[in-house]
């Protein structure tokens, strides 16, 4: 049996810029490497990893491939590219896939301003361009909202695979009758990996 982690994120803060790492989060304010993390891969038995991007960047995409194309335990990359240019993202999945192995997209729609960001025109047009090519879609999905919109993504392209991270990002610590955070609906009817 191959135990692959299938969400590591590693961030280098001389190459690139996380916004969400503060002093709120201090105990990894600093650079994670994939060397910090091997070690622990070993005694947890971890085969593989997939590398997840930490930042909505090129840059940090170019970081994370770069770490795959060192490290042979690494079987595939998450990264970044602009999903309000779908006549562009064909062009730019095929640079990203001769870098190493391109595995899916994911885009912090949790950081734009607009709720409805997964829901627009353009971004459909190029999660279909992902579709077409077999690569997933990995969904942050934090607020109902965005929930709302991965479950009519899913049934408007039940070609793309959608990923939901970090468990749907369940509100941990809040009241569970608030009815904040991750529900039971979110994957009923539909195939999530």
């Amino acid at each position: 049996m191959v135990t692959i982690d299938a969400h590591l994120h590693l961030w280098d803060l001389e190459h690139g810029t996380y916004s969400w790492l503060s002093d709120a989060v201090a105990p990894i304010n600093r650079t994670f490497a994939f060397a910090e993390v091997e070690p622990q891969l070993a005694a947890a038995g971890v085969d593989s990893v997939v590398l997840v991007q930490a930042a909505g960047t090129a840059e940090d995409t170019a970081a994370i491939f770069a770490v795959a194309a060192a490290q042979p335990q690494v079987a595939g990359v998450v990264g970044w590219v602009d999903l309000l240019e779908p006549d562009a993202v064909g062009d730019t999945l095929d640079r990203l896939a001769a870098e190493g192995p391109l595995v899916g997209i994911r885009h912090l729609i949790h950081d734009e301003a607009d709720p409805d960001w997964l829901a627009r025109d353009a971004v459909h047009r190029s999660l279909a361009v992902l579709a077409s090519r077999g690569l997933a879609y990995d969904v942050i999905g934090v607020l109902p909202r965005h929930r709302e919109h991965a479950l009519a993504l899913a049934d408007e392209q039940p070609d793309l695979r959608l990923v939901v991270d970090h468990i749907g990002t369940p509100p941990v610590g809040s009241d569970p009758g608030s009815g904040a955070g991750f529900s039971t609906s979110w994957a009923v009817g539909r195939t999530c990996s």
